[in-house]
């Protein structure tokens, strides 16, 4: 008799750290879901096509002397400042490399939440 109630109470117990550990690693995920979807994935999207189209303009429309087509930042980058001063500075690079490796950072979190290896599963046919 106190052998099944001693089982009885085992089982519950680990039952309920069981549930417990679910549920902490569910809530987890939703707040690394929440996080690639409202903010990280579209900050990431965002900084990556500014990143390609500007690329991609400066290529197409170089100038014959090989400075930036943009007047202002072109003379920025040399170190004048005469003409046009920044009242804010936009963090451009640090802040592409920033969502890159903060989305990259939550999406390895995300595979691991989930258990999977980073790949991705097979649909059943």
């Amino acid at each position: 008799m106190i052998l099944t109630v001693g089982l009885t109470f085992l089982g519950y117990l680990a039952t309920y750290v069981n549930g417990l550990r679910l549920t902490q690693r569910q809530a987890r995920l939703d707040r690394v879901n929440a996080q690639l979807n409202d903010f990280y994935g579209p900050l990431f999207a965002l900084m990556e096509s500014n990143s390609r189209v500007y690329d991609t303009f400066s290529v197409m429309y170089a100038r014959e002397d090989g400075r930036d087509p943009f007047d202002t930042a072109a003379r920025w980058a040399q170190g004048d400042f005469t003409e046009h001063l920044s009242v804010v500075t936009f963090p451009g690079r640090g802040l592409r490399e920033y969502a890159r490796d903060r989305f990259t950072q939550l999406k390895g979190e995300q595979a691991r939440l989930l258990g999977s290896s980073g790949r991705r599963p097979r649909r059943a046919r």
